[in-house]
């Protein structure tokens, strides 16, 4: 439709500014327990899942500010990442579409997710 990245773009950068602007540490560097709110509700099963899904088909744009907002959501929250992989195979959408403008983004979100997992996890798919 019509309007509609454009429309999807506002709505993903003012979740990721709201992401932003809560730290998931506190001043001496320690993760907070729990994680802040607003990361915590977009880090619910049925939130990461369409997240995840809307790094497929979607243009350039609303792929880059999705995985910036995933990446900002998964930051410090393993647990998390760790279920988005195994339930969406979110590392293949992220290599479908690393040669894209969006690239930078997916691969930091690459970094994020694999950091949080299995070291060797990124040598089972190169």
């Amino acid at each position: 439709c019509t309007g509609c990245s454009g429309t999807t773009i506002v709505c993903l950068n003012v979740l990721l500014t709201a992401c932003r602007h809560v730290s998931s540490t506190d001043e001496r560097g320690c993760i907070k327990i729990p994680i802040p709110q607003a990361k915590r509700e977009l880090s619910n099963a049925i939130s990461l899942t369409r997240l995840a899904y809307t790094l497929i088909g979607s243009t350039d744009l609303v792929i880059d500010f999705t995985a910036r907002l995933l990446t900002e959501v998964l930051d410090k929250n393993s647990g998390k990442a760790k279920t988005l992989h195994k339930k969406t195979g979110i590392l293949y959408f992220i290599f479908a579409y690393q040669n894209t403008s969006a690239g930078p983004s997916l691969m930091k979100l690459l970094q994020t997710i694999a950091s949080q997992q299995d070291p060797h996890l990124l040598r089972k798919f190169i």
